[in-house]
């Protein structure tokens, strides 16, 4: 029986099922699984298990994980990235550094997150993103998150790029639109 860990660097464009799908036909075997999603416009690691050693995902999760963001300042989204439609939000004088670094530290600790309504989230039996590519309002309720540290690595309006050290289940597109009301002007 094969058993093990596999780490794959995923690139943009395949879902982390998609990538779960792959493994399964190239390796022989049904039990995998993956132990955190990434967005399929992200990359990165997505750590698998396979065989027996899909048991090992809750120790695995619980770790912290860190993550190199780019957001998007000056627009809305209604899927909270890229990929989704764009509101632009009008700012008559873009955040300076400081407010950037102010809101940035408002969002480390433990802290409430609302997910993203496009997401994997269960909403009634069904995915949030199957309900809210139907048309229909989707209500998520806020989840506890632990969020370490936002390092500022560059900043130009509208663009931030941040390092983020979290805990599980932090939304990276949620801090993004998060950090972007917190000053005012939208973020994705």
């Amino acid at each position: 029986m094969k058993a093990g860990v596999l780490l794959v660097d995923k690139p943009v464009g395949p879902t982390s099922h998609d990538v779960v799908g792959a493994a399964r036909r190239s390796l022989g075997i049904r039990r995998i699984g993956h132990f955190g999603t990434l967005d399929p416009f992200a990359s990165g690691l997505l750590v698998l298990g396979i065989g027996p050693a899909t048991r090992l995902a809750p120790f695995c999760t619980a770790h912290s994980k860190v993550y190199r963001a780019a957001v998007r300042l000056g627009q809305r989204s209604d899927t909270d990235d890229s990929d989704g439609a764009l509101e632009p939000v009008l700012v008559s004088t873009p955040p300076d550094r400081a407010a950037v670094e102010r809101a940035c530290a408002a969002w480390v600790g433990s802290v409430h997150q609302v997910p993203p309504s496009y997401s994997a989230k269960h909403v009634g039996g069904r995915r949030a993103y199957a309900l809210a590519r139907a048309g229909e309002t989707v209500t998520l309720d806020a989840a506890a998150v632990r969020i370490d540290s936002i390092r500022i690595e560059r900043y130009a309006w509208p663009e931030l790029e941040i390092v983020v050290r979290c805990g599980p289940g932090t939304y990276m597109r949620s801090l993004a639109r998060d950090l972007g009301e917190e000053l005012g002007t939208g973020g994705h």
